[in-house]
């Protein structure tokens, strides 16, 4: 099991915020947040470190050693959450199906704790 409260984000503030198409500072905070919040997701899906920190050993030591499909699927969750805010909606939120498959080839299927 990861310890995702020790999670460092695997997404820049600067590649969040061109993903974003974000070219202010106002929001630098609460994007700072998204990228973590969705890094620590992404490890508890794939129930691995994606950044080396401690005893737990990720993909190498800064975000561009995470493999860019994890990158990406960090970043659409972090469009997500920047543009629905709220804990509900009155419009239908339709989740995009490919977006959780950008994960599937780093899972860990066979129980192994090893990143590879």
């Amino acid at each position: 099991m990861v310890n995702s409260s020790s999670a460092v984000s695997a997404v820049t503030l600067e590649e969040a915020k061109t993903h974003l198409r974000v070219d202010h500072k106002a929001e630098d905070t609460l994007i700072e947040a998204l990228c973590l919040t969705c890094t620590q997701l992404a490890e508890h899906e794939l129930q691995r470190p994606l950044i080396t920190r401690g005893e737990e050993v990720g993909y190498g030591v800064s975000p561009e050693d995470v493999p860019v499909a994890i990158r990406q699927w960090i970043l659409l969750h972090v469009g997500t959450y920047y543009v629905q805010r709220e804990s509900s909606s009155t419009v239908e939120v339709k989740p995009l199906s490919f977006v959780d498959h950008l994960l599937d080839p780093y899972r860990n299927w066979g129980g192994d704790d090893e990143a590879s």
